[in-house]
């Protein structure tokens, strides 16, 4: 039976701190960019944002992580590294 060390532990957050990262980064270049491109439909659909198409309700999500950049940027991130948290402590259960 392995057991699961402080090395182990110390080795998956590092493994997660560049991926979350790089999530970070891209949700702020993301959102910060291609907001320009949304149209005024997709900025505040009258009809709300499921009324929108795929590309529209993907447009509308860009200009609100824009306008939430800290907390949005905080979720991308507290996801992707929690998936990899759960994705490395699996792998290390199955050996």
């Amino acid at each position: 039976m392995n057991t699961y060390t402080t090395t182990d532990m110390t080795n998956t957050m590092n493994n997660a701190m560049i991926p979350t990262g790089i999530a970070i980064f891209l949700n702020i270049i993301l959102s910060k960019l291609l907001s320009n491109f949304a149209s005024k439909k997709e900025i505040k659909p009258s009809k709300g944002a499921a009324s929108l198409s795929f590309k529209g309700q993907f447009m509308h999500m860009m200009v609100h992580h824009e306008q939430v950049l800290f907390m949005s940027s905080f979720i991308v991130g507290l996801v992707v590294f929690l998936s990899v948290v759960i994705a490395e402590n699996t792998k290390m259960i199955e050996y």
